[in-house]
């Protein structure tokens, strides 16, 4: 009984190690594929965006609207793609007007510069009730809170690992990652023409439409 229960304990002993090596091995792949494949936190886009004042032209007391110059839009788009992976594609819109960048450099996280030129055509009329009169002083400004709406795209791809017996990186490991925000216009009323150089600041009134 006694040799019986030895040879028990040693049976139990020899399973227990090969699963512990099992479970060793599962890991160390595991922890393999992270590096190969780049998988980690998902990719991340943030854009900042601003405008120049569009300078708009004197009306009479009867306009309550004005149609809107293009306008170019310089933003800045930040990305991160997951570790082994690198930035492929990196777009912003508005509507329908769309800028791609190009050249883009390798690495996880970057900063991309885009301009994007918007139309007049893509402006609806704005209401601009007693703002910029002919007989008005100065050159008072108005903002128009988020009149303009941005979308951005960023597309990941998995980056040849030469250590890998498949250089070309894993099909169909493309990851995405999009973003918006809204951009203010700032109006500003044209300097009435005998103004002197010194005038030509604009006032900080307010002016709300109607």
């Amino acid at each position: 009984m006694k040799t019986l229960s030895t040879a028990l304990a040693g049976t139990l002993a020899l399973l227990a190690g090969l699963a512990s090596d099992t479970i060793a091995g599962s890991a160390e792949s595991a922890e393999s594929a992270t590096r190969a494949h780049g998988t980690g936190p998902g990719p991340s886009l943030t854009i900042e965006a601003s405008a120049s004042p569009l300078l708009i032209e004197r009306g009479g007391s009867g306009r309550r609207q004005m149609a809107l110059p293009g306008i170019e839009i310089h933003a800045t788009l930040q990305v991160r793609c997951s570790p082994g992976s690198a930035p492929a594609s990196v777009s912003l819109m508005s509507a329908d007007t769309r800028v791609a960048a190009s050249g883009l450099a390798d690495g996880e996280a970057q900063d991309i510069a885009l301009m994007l030129a918007v139309p007049a055509a893509q402006f609806p009329p704005v209401s601009t009730k007693d703002f910029c009169l002919e007989s008005e002083p100065g050159s008072p400004t108005l903002v128009k809170p988020a009149l303009l709406s941005l979308q951005g795209s960023l597309r990941c791809s998995v980056q040849p690992d030469p250590d890998t017996a498949d250089p070309a990186g894993t099909p169909g490991t493309d990851s995405f990652a999009q973003a918006s925000t809204a951009v203010d216009i700032e109006l500003r009323c044209k300097p009435q023409p005998d103004q002197s150089e010194s005038s030509t600041a604009p006032t900080r009134e307010t002016h709300r439409p109607g």
